[in-house]
């Protein structure tokens, strides 16, 4: 076979395979402007299972030339023209047909439309990860660089789906924008293939060597903090190995990488991030001036807290700006045993710590009614079971005051507690829980003998009983009366 003979008979091959597809590819309905995105997707979709629809768009001029104006080629070239223009298909392939076969068949008007038509099953394409239609469309004149109405790109779109096959279709082209940033939150392509976790994509777009590892979005995050947030380990590797990140970039709320992954609990990405080196263990946020540490603790995540004390770079006691909490106090406060566990552990803890309010981890603990953290604190031998914040109310006043029976019952364990300890306004604990209507709470106050039945607050001298008959509380009511110890008749104390 002669070379002529081969480039006729694979443009006929093409020609017949064109004409086929241009029959079925664009099913839908006939006014194109009626077509909705489930329309566009399945166009994509047949595209996509047509491999030799790649070949035969890209190479099919070549052959024709090579065939030297064969009339049975010429005559077969025409009839899939004919065909074409009788078919949706025109509005996908007309601009490829006037730049390979010089066949011009729509009006200006009707080619804007076309063109809008053929980005529109670009973007289905993209979406839907459809490699093989993207590289057909692209041939057939789609805008590889379009935006859309938040200015995304078809790149864009491509690198925050993980569609690694066709972000590397829509770079071989050359004509796409890797920088090019969305309206609503000025990611990059890198910076959404980063916050996904898609390792893969990264890669690609890194070795472009055309994309800004450093960029920032409308946060501030840059592309290593953005994988942080969500612990993706492998693109945060694949970030780092660049040597371009800036490991304590902070984003406008102040926080760090470090800060982002202890927020989210990733414990392996906190672990990669530390084996850099380079990272401040106790950079404060913006928010509320949290370290990763407290960031860690507040949320639960022990094993993030368990990678940050092994460090023995982290302040254990470093205080938020607002509320002046300490790891150890966040951890009581939210009932988070192991945590809490691991900070003691660490020998270096204060265990008395006080609050911008003067209460302390034991203080918090026993007002959330975390029985176990309890223990845990008063196990130490270092807690001062009596201590009093601002408002002069002890843990065993906050438990009573919630309403927790197991706290009150541990503290009362102790027998170290003042069960008749006043606030500031002569509150006792038996007075909270009678005010409460904690029937459960009043019961093992009273049975421990060391409460006064009758005390009056300083206010205007209410009793106990007072308080739980102003409650209507009728089981706290009587419970109070069987003592025999209460005064019934006890008169309030009206100042001026």
């Amino acid at each position: 076979m002669s070379e002529e003979d081969a480039h006729i008979c694979i443009s006929i091959t093409c020609v017949r395979y064109l004409m086929l597809c241009a029959a079925n590819m664009a099913k839908g309905p006939p006014d194109i402007k009626s077509w909705t995105s489930e329309h566009y997707e399945s166009c994509a979709q047949y595209l996509n299972k047509r491999p030799l629809a790649t070949y035969a768009l890209y190479y099919l001029k070549h052959h024709i030339d090579g065939c030297h104006g064969n009339e049975k080629v010429l005559r077969l070239t025409s009839q899939f023209i004919d065909e074409m223009n009788c078919s949706l298909a025109v509005h996908l392939l007309e601009r490829w047909a006037s730049s390979h076969l010089n066949k011009t068949s729509l009006s200006s008007e009707e080619g804007s439309a076309a063109e809008d038509f053929r980005n529109k099953i670009l973007r289905a394409a993209v979406r839907k990860g459809f490699s093989q239609a993207t590289e057909v469309l692209l041939i057939a004149g789609a805008n590889a660089d379009l935006k859309d109405e938040y200015k995304r790109t078809p790149l864009l779109s491509a690198a925050r789906e993980g569609h690694e096959a066709v972000v590397k279709v829509l770079l071989v082209t050359g004509q796409v924008d890797v920088e090019a940033k969305d309206d609503i939150y000025g990611r990059t392509p890198l910076s959404w293939a980063a916050e996904g976790g898609h390792e893969a994509v990264v890669k690609v777009l890194l070795a472009t060597g055309q994309v800004d590892a450093e960029t920032k979005d409308i946060y501030g995050q840059t592309p290593l903090s953005l994988a942080a947030v969500g612990g993706h380990e492998a693109a945060v590797k694949t970030l780092l190995a660049t040597g371009e990140t800036d490991v304590d970039a902070k984003d406008i709320y102040g926080q760090t990488p470090l800060s982002l992954a202890a927020i989210g609990g990733h414990e392996a990405v906190v672990k990669v991030l530390l084996a850099t080196g380079k990272v401040d263990t106790n950079a404060k946020d913006g928010i509320y001036g949290g370290t990763p540490l407290l960031l860690a603790v507040e949320r639960g995540h022990e094993a993030a807290v368990k990678v940050l004390l092994a460090t023995n770079q982290v302040d254990v006691d470093a205080k938020n700006d607002m509320y002046g909490y300490t790891p150890l106090l966040r951890a009581a406060e939210g009932g988070h045993e192991a945590v809490v566990k691991a900070l003691l552990a660490s020998g270096k803890a204060d265990t008395d710590a006080k609050d911008q309010e003067g209460q302390t981890p034991l203080s918090r603990a026993a007002e959330g009614g975390h029985e176990a953290v309890v223990k845990a604190l008063l196990a130490t031998g270092n807690v001062d079971v009596d201590a009093k914040d601002m408002g002069g109310r002890t843990p065993l006043w906050w438990a009573a005051e919630r309403g927790h029976e197991a706290v009150v019952k541990v503290l009362l364990a102790t027998g170290k507690v003042d069960a008749d300890a006043k606030d500031h306004r002569g509150r006792t604990p038996l007075s909270r829980a009678a005010g409460g209507g904690h029937e459960a709470v009043l019961k093992a106050l009273l049975v421990t003998g060391q409460v006064d039945a009758n005390a009056k607050d300083d206010i205007y001298g209410r009793t106990p009983l007072w308080w739980a008959a102003e409650g209507g509380y009728e089981t706290v009511v009587k419970a109070l009366l069987a003592t025999g110890k209460v005064d019934a008749d006890a008169k309030l104390c009206l100042r001026e």
